[in-house]
């Protein structure tokens, strides 16, 4: 009995370190970034020049991240070892100002890196996983295109990187959002209703409308807080016409005034959440043009020097 108890016991306490160890290898984006950024530096020698190609992701927003991050690491590196980083603006002056999704082959990595000018080149692709993202980049020599080292880490999904992902969140966190005609449905507008019987509590979680919520909770407050008051340290003494046991008998009656504005301001939190619960979201237009914020661009390569350069992009309605 007390063998198998240990034995329970050592399992548990492996199982526990093992759960503790893989979730401590998991580190944020930024951290992430830095030992990408000093693990590849290693591989470049004094006097050559590198530059971040390309990130390859699901968003545009987190591939701009990557790069303009990796170089800002590379830049702070490199007065210590000697080499020097192609900086964004130079790079985006030399592609055109254009977002690059490149697609990676020997030629394009020999033509990108003729471009910039770069002995060195990385590139690198941040994908989702179970319930975190891996990041794996490479560090190419752009006159052979040999890969020089690989780097992988694995990263936390965090608000950061929900943010730049395109501004997903877990299921337990989100928030209902409006349909694609700039609508909430039907049943997120009767739930507002609802919860707004306690001040702007629906506006706030369901809609995210805060000035609907903050004006429900001002109304709301100050006409509660008068009906109290009218009856209770603004109420009027009344004294009534008979005298018991030699003195005279007072009543309190309500400050009818300050009850009426009281109850006014209520009535005005109830035909405001009724309205606000269904006309909230409605000026949004039902088609919106999506114009995208980056190029695709495939560089053509011969021995000579680059035979073409092909750009497009998408608009979507």
């Amino acid at each position: 009995m007390k063998k198998t108890m240990f034995l329970l016991t050592a399992i548990t306490f492996m199982l526990a370190v093992g759960v503790k160890t893989a979730h401590a290898q998991q580190v944020n984006i930024d951290i992430a970034i830095r030992s990408t950024a000093e693990r590849l530096s290693a591989s470049i020698g004094r006097g050559a020049t590198v530059t971040v190609l390309t990130m390859q992701t699901d968003s545009p927003r987190m591939s701009d991240y990557l790069i303009n991050e990796t170089i800002n690491a590379l830049t702070v590196l490199q007065g210590g070892q000697g080499f020097t980083t192609v900086n964004r603006a130079e790079f985006d002056l030399r592609m055109g100002g254009l977002h690059v999704n490149m697609i990676i082959n020997d030629a394009t990595i020999r033509a990108a890196g003729g471009i910039l000018d770069a002995r060195y080149v990385i590139i690198g692709t941040f994908e989702p996983l179970a319930g975190f993202f891996r990041f794996r980049t490479q560090i190419i020599q752009v006159a052979t295109a040999a890969v020089r080292d690989i780097h992988t880490v694995d990263v936390q999904n965090d608000g950061l990187v929900a943010y730049l992902m395109g501004g997903t969140v877990p299921a337990s966190t989100a928030r209902p959002v409006r349909t694609e005609a700039g609508q909430f449905t039907i049943g997120q507008r009767w739930t507002t209703l609802v919860l707004n019987y306690i001040p702007g509590l629906g506006s706030f979680v369901i809609m995210g409308d805060t000035f609907g919520g903050m004006f429900q909770i001002v109304c709301a407050g100050l006409g509660i807080a008068a009906m109290i008051a009218s009856n209770t340290f603004l109420a009027e003494r009344v004294p009534v016409s008979s005298v018991w046991g030699g003195h005279r008998v007072y009543y309190y009656r309500t400050n009818r005034l300050v009850w009426f504005a009281g109850w006014g301001l209520v009535a005005t939190w109830q035909i405001y959440n009724i309205v606000r619960s269904f006309t909230f979201g409605r000026d949004t237009p039902a088609t919106v043009a999506i114009i995208p914020t980056e190029w695709d661009i495939a560089l053509v390569s011969r021995k000579d020097g680059i035979k073409g350069v092909t750009l497009s992009h998408v608009i979507r309605f």
